[in-house]
């Protein structure tokens, strides 16, 4: 990943821990979540062998930062106006089968 960097807390599906992380604020997060969801090692199956899909919750701005957003696939952090600093957050969702 290159391109312009933001370093940000990441918080994990799993709720248990935050990470400081210097990520690519550039790529879409159709991209982005999949890389962030293999690097911390999740699972990307269910108990069932279903599988799962990783998006990414970034600060409403609108709501000054105490809401959170699913970005669309197309959107990158920039996009979203993510600062230094913010609270991103790895969401799990369920694929129907």
């Amino acid at each position: 990943m290159s391109g312009s960097v933001v370093k940000v807390r990441l918080k994990e599906p799993t709720g248990g821990t935050n990470r400081t992380v210097k990520i690519s604020a550039n790529v879409p997060s159709s991209k982005l979540a999949p890389f962030l969801a293999r690097q911390l090692k999740m699972n990307m199956t269910d108990e069932q062998g279903q599988p799962r899909s990783f998006k990414i919750s970034v600060p409403d701005r609108r709501s000054g930062g105490r809401k959170h957003y699913i970005l669309q696939p197309n959107e990158a952090l920039q996009d979203a106006g993510v600062e230094e600093g913010d609270e991103i957050r790895l969401v799990m969702e369920h694929i129907p089968a």
